[in-house]
């Protein structure tokens, strides 16, 4: 059992709180005052002589005790206006006074904090007056100990108050409430009710579900019927049912769940609730159902109801229904919404919507059967396909100030009263009919014969003309015939213009488009379109050599011994981690290299602080093969502050796809490496690429420096 604090404020009427603290109680020192909860309910105490600043502990009688439950009971009255009658306390405190004090002093002095406002210690009554704490009953679990709270109460009108003391998890068996029993939630949070049910019985009369803490009480159910179920279809009628401040969440996976189902029910009050239903199930929020008997007087009041398939809806005769205010929001998805109604009046007469804000929706609001006098007032529906649908046995139907045109589908019989206000009406039945209207297609458009022939005054359809090159509308006819004819060069006003210019030939002169300059490269052609094509040049189209160092080349004259700078960086890089990274990257132009070719490289490494080893490697492969390539040359060394070096050369064989190279790989401190004599099978045919990788076995910061590296060719 948790220990749950009694709090309790004392102080002078002029400094009540506007709005007060649920469970706290509150008493003036000066006026002699007792107050109680959020709503700061005044508890009728009788005169209460001043003590003010005493401290101490009062023992209290049989008689001073009876005072204060009559109190008590007093206040329970006026928080729980639904019971109508309230039986004497059941149990009855008895103790000895051990301290002389006046009923007044003993009163204050019982309200007065010890040490701090805030008392704390176990409230062990587990009934004062007819309020049950459902927490303090036999039981497992939450539904259990309401059970045993509901029998306790018996045939007696009363309340039985939870919070989750009780616990809330999902109970082993259906929860019923009994006549003029109410089940008040005082603490906020998640109840759970698992596959289990809360039963209202047939033939219940003033029975409550309420939460007024700020907080909520969200009641979750996962079975596949519906989360409140109230009376049956057997005919017996339960009547005056409250449902206030609940969140509803139905998240069973199965067809025809829901929220709440009250069948055959009178004066069922639903308010200031959020019901939430799986949207992937047809599935309701409120299913009213008259079947057997009949259901009335229903009033949904300030609710929000979410993702249910049918929002509300009333069948078998359920008649003189209210929906006032709230919002009824359907599917997000369009897709998922065919067939689904907000507000679905299958049968029942005289139901009334004012106020409600509807969203997302196949139908918005659903007339069908005998259903007769639905009025519907200031409205608002909102990304919903049909606002309004009723069938032609609908009578009396009035819709005053909907947020929208109203389109009102499959109306027929001359019996038929509706009244529209204030917005567009579409009657479909008197389409295209005589004496009715012009309808559109199914394309949203009028029919051809529905147009009026045009004037030099008046507006009037125009037939379609087929385009003639170099023609174009001179007149249109009184018939909407339009005339063609080619405009003269006279006729043409402005400046040429691009569209205008022809496209040059190898003969004939034509426009040419614009091109931006781009790096290395220069025009080699025009096309017939007028676009300019441009390219890089490569060695053989040059004209000056040799190629001077500082351009690029080695400065060689001798035919074939010259040699183009392929690629070279003298960035530092520095690796601080472990994975092979590529440090550097020559990439070799697809069919630059001959069947003899010789690629001449040279790099320049550093190890800095190393607490492991650095490897250096270099690789070649096709173009974006990165770390994937062949290794042609690797040193891996643990020394800190050296310099490596590689350098020597990669040749083909004779063939574009064969290479062996010899690499030298020098360390200062004098230990050396090779790669001599390695193979390879890079295909020069495609653009290759060759890279310079680094690599610690620890993650040393800074461990590693990438300081060189340039690539010559000998094509």
């Amino acid at each position: 059992m948790s220990n749950t604090p009694i709090l309790w404020s004392r102080g002078l009427r002029a400094n009540l709180p506007r709005v007060g603290v649920d469970g706290t109680w509150y008493y003036t020192t000066d006026t002699n005052e007792l107050f109680y909860g959020a709503s700061l309910t005044k508890v009728n105490t009788g005169a209460v002589s001043s003590v003010a600043g005493r401290v101490g502990t009062v023992v209290l009688g049989e008689g001073d005790i009876t005072n204060l439950t009559s109190d008590l009971a007093a206040l329970t009255a006026s928080v729980a206006s639904e019971a109508t009658a309230r039986a004497t306390a059941d149990n009855t405190l008895q103790t000895n006074i051990t301290t002389e004090t006046t009923r007044a002093e003993a009163t204050e002095a019982l309200l007065a904090p010890i040490a701090n406002t805030a008392h704390t210690g176990t409230f062990t009554s587990q009934q004062f007056n007819n309020v049950i704490i459902a927490d303090q009953q036999p039981g497992s679990d939450w539904g259990a100990k309401v059970n045993a709270a509901d029998a306790a109460l018996g045939s007696s009108y009363g309340e039985i108050w939870i919070s989750q003391a009780a616990g809330t998890s999902a109970p082993a068996s259906d929860i019923t409430l009994n006549t003029g029993h109410v089940l008040r939630f005082v603490q906020g949070g998640t109840w759970n009710l698992g596959s289990k049910r809360i039963i209202i019985p047939a033939g219940a009369v003033r029975v409550s579900i309420i939460c007024e803490n700020q907080a909520g009480a969200k009641i979750q159910y996962n079975g596949s019927d519906f989360v409140i179920v109230i009376g049956s279809s057997a005919g017996t009628l339960t009547n005056q049912i409250t449902l206030r401040g609940l969140f509803i969440a139905c998240q069973s996976t199965s067809d025809g769940a829901g929220c709440i189902h009250a069948m055959n029910t009178l004066f069922l009050r639903i308010q200031d609730c959020e019901l939430a239903a799986n949207l992937a199930n047809k599935q309701y929020g409120i299913l009213s159902d008259g079947t057997g008997n009949f259901s009335a007087y229903m009033r949904v009041e300030h609710c929000n109801i979410n993702v249910c398939y049918y929002g509300i809806k009333c069948t078998g005769s359920s008649n003189s229904n209210q929906f006032v205010g709230g919002a009824i929001t359907g599917f997000s998805n369009t897709g998922s919404w065919i067939g689904s109604i907000a507000i679905d009046i299958d049968n029942g007469n005289a139901n009334n919507v004012e106020g409600c804000d509807i969203e997302a929706y196949d139908v918005g609001i659903r007339i069908n059967n005998t259903a007769n006098l639905m009025t519907c007032t200031r409205f608002e529906v909102v990304n919903t396909a049909c606002i309004f649908t009723a069938p032609a046995r609908a009578n009396k139907v009035f819709c005053v100030d909907p947020s929208a045109s109203v389109v009102v589908s499959n109306l027929g019989g001359v019996t038929n009263q509706f009244l529209f206000s204030d917005q567009a009406l579409e009657l479909q039945t008197n389409k295209n009919t005589v004496n009715g209207y012009a309808g559109l297609d199914g394309s949203s458009k009028l029919t051809a014969s529905q147009l009026p022939t045009p004037s030099s005054t008046t507006l009037g359809g125009v037939k379609s003309l087929v385009a003639v090159a170099s023609q174009w509308i001179r007149s249109i006819g009184t018939d909407g015939t339009p005339t063609q004819s080619q405009p003269a060069f006279g006729d043409i006003s402005g400046a040429v213009v691009g569209s205008q210019l022809p496209v040059p030939s190898s003969s004939v002169l034509g426009g040419v488009k614009s091109f931006a300059a781009v790096a290395k490269k220069y025009l080699t052609s025009i096309g017939t379109d007028g676009a300019p094509v441009a390219a890089q040049p490569v060695q053989s189209d040059l004209s000056d050599l040799p190629i001077s160092v500082a351009n690029g080349g080695t400065g060689k004259s001798t035919a074939g011994a010259y040699g183009l700078m392929i690629a070279r960086s003298a960035v530092n890089v520095l690796q601080s981690t472990q994975a092979e990274a590529v440090v550097f990257t020559a990439t070799i132009p697809a069919g630059f290299m001959t069947a003899n070719g010789v690629l001449e490289i040279a790099v320049a490494t550093r190890n800095v602080a190393v607490t492991g080893s650095n490897t250096y490697r270099i690789r070649i492969g096709a173009s974006g093969s990165g770390l994937t390539g062949t290794i042609l040359a690797s040193i891996s060394s643990a020394v800190s502050n050296v310099s490596n070096s590689f350098r020597g050369t990669i040749a083909n064989r004779g063939v574009l796809n064969s290479q062996i190279s010899s690499i030298m790989i020098q360390q200062a401190n004098g230990v050396s490496g090779s790669g001599i004599n390695v193979t390879s099978a890079a295909d020069f045919t495609n653009a290759v690429d060759i890279v310079v990788t680094m690599q610690q076995t620890n993650a040393d910061v800074n461990g590693a420096d990438f300081q060189s590296a340039a690539v010559i060719a000998f094509p």
